[in-house]
């Protein structure tokens, strides 16, 4: 049997993962000769004019999102398939494990609490374009977060992670209607039933907002700092314990940086949105003050 081939370019491997509306497959581009991910919309979607139109907003959505911390969206078209229409769109191929499945090497227990502020300001910035692009993630968290590594044996303490969202969910306006058709209804249950990491004001109904991305990134930096404590023997600080840089002064400082990231990371988890960080201007203003803090410690020493 022939492989499936769309648009006359791209080459639907096999299904990687799904949902109720979607399948995710692995995929070649025949033009750039790259690999990439195909998102096909269930045949029990396609069928439904404002399920098709939701699914194509979606993705025009996300393709409209182009930062080097945000999984790209290349492509989205239609293609007739054995005689139906079938809706796809095409992404970015990130070999990466996300935040909950991310195993951290031992190697980098020294100096984690600089990387985890490395990968907080990443992700940060990158949440900061997309709500200056009018988008709303509406699921962040450590499932949507992916970490990107090119490690190799020789040098894995050296590496640098990458920080890469993914999962934006649809435009608010898409789920929001003052006609509240059977539909609309139909899409913002299922939204609503999909998130993995709904803060708070999501029980009382409300649609995901700014402040419920602030909610995610507490999530995701809450789940960084965990990273660290799971590798190895350690001390509170973030340290290998009997590391050959661990004296008390760089120990302290550790402490410090470790103590001031769990407390931007509670404000953003807090249960009241209006405790939480304004946006992430601010958050990143929180971190990058954290980052003097170690600057200036490591320039006295």
């Amino acid at each position: 049997m022939l492989p499936l081939v769309l648009a006359g370019r791209y080459v639907v491997g096999g299904e990687l993962s799904g949902d109720p509306m979607t399948t995710v497959h692995r995929g070649y581009d025949n033009f750039l000769s790259r690999d990439v991910t195909i998102t096909i919309l269930r045949d029990d979607w396609a069928i439904d004019e404002a399920k098709v139109a939701l699914f194509v907003s979606l993705y025009v959505a996300r393709g409209s999102l182009v930062h080097p911390g945000i999984v790209g969206t290349f492509e989205v078209g239609s293609s007739e398939v054995t005689g139906r229409p079938a809706h796809w769109a095409v992404g970015e191929s990130v070999a990466a494990p996300n935040l909950d499945r991310f195993a951290m090497p031992g190697s980098w227990a020294q100096g984690w609490p600089d990387r985890v502020l490395h990968l907080a300001l990443q992700t940060a910035r990158a949440m900061k374009y997309a709500h200056l692009s009018g988008a709303v993630h509406g699921d962040l968290g450590p499932a949507t977060v992916l970490l990107e590594t090119e490690l190799r044996e020789t040098d894995a303490a050296s590496a640098e992670p990458r920080i890469r969202i993914t999962g934006f969910g649809p435009p608010v306006t898409d789920v929001a209607s003052a006609s509240d058709s059977p539909t609309t209804a139909q899409i913002r249950q299922w939204f609503s039933e999909h998130l993995q990491y709904p803060p708070p004001e999501h029980g009382a109904g409300q649609l995901p907002t700014r402040r419920s991305d602030i909610f995610g990134f507490g999530c995701v930096l809450a789940a960084l700092l965990l990273l660290g404590e799971h590798t190895g023997p350690r001390d509170r600080t973030g340290s290998a314990t009997g590391s050959a840089t661990g004296d008390d002064v760089t120990r302290d400082f550790a402490a410090d940086t470790l103590g001031q990231l769990h407390a931007i990371a509670n404000q953003a988890m807090s249960d009241n949105p209006e405790e939480r960080q304004h946006s992430f201007s601010e958050v990143i203003e929180q971190l990058r003050s954290v980052g003097m803090h170690r600057g200036g410690e490591q320039r006295e020493r």
